[in-house]
């Protein structure tokens, strides 16, 4: 019996590990705008939260901010300082988690309400096991405030470094789904 629940657990906790390390993304976008009248575009600064010191590095937020505006470029609008039809904003928000007993995943480090260690009773010593990061990318009609265009990425890694790298791609990816034209 011993010996089956230990299978089971061990089961559990790869199959939990599989899931928790897969990206995910998703775009949503007005579909009653005309994108094609879109021309130029104008970059607000990528606002990045983390305690890890590799994703608030001011290198990552320039970097995915040229993505963002290769991207654009390459979709045929073109960046300006004034007068632009769209702003584009970033956000990155990154939290570190360990695998606790029986495959639990607990945040690790400052949580919101100036506490750690996931409950709030100060700063928490455990190893991480992996960090999760959510980019949330909006598109603002600039003219009207409204929001036109909006993808999110999730993007779980057992290594900081890699999501460092592979935050540009997950906004080029996000940007590659922008509406060339008004559907008819």
């Amino acid at each position: 019996m011993r010996t089956a629940s230990a299978w089971f657990v061990t089961l559990a906790l790869a199959l939990g590990s599989a899931i928790l390390l897969a990206d995910d993304h998703s775009v949503i976008f007005d579909e009653d705008v005309d994108f094609s009248i879109f021309k130029t575009f104008t970059v607000r600064d990528v606002r990045m939260t983390s305690a890890r010191p590799e994703l608030n590095f001011p290198a990552v937020a320039k970097t995915i901010g040229d993505a963002m505006r290769g991207s654009l470029s390459a979709l045929g609008l073109k960046e300006t300082d004034t007068g632009a039809d769209l702003m584009v904003e970033c956000n990155v928000s990154g939290t570190d988690f360990n695998i606790g007993p029986w495959g639990r995943p607990n945040t690790v480090g400052p949580t919101r309400g100036g506490g750690g260690g996931g409950r709030g009773r100060g700063p928490s010593s455990a190893p991480v096991d992996f960090t999760e990061v959510t980019m949330v990318l909006d598109l603002i009609r600039v003219d009207s405030s409204a929001l036109v265009f909006r993808g999110v990425y999730h993007d779980t890694e057992g290594d900081a470094e890699t999501l460092v790298k592979a935050l540009p791609k997950d906004a080029a990816t996000l940007l590659a789904q922008y509406p060339k034209k008004k559907k008819d």
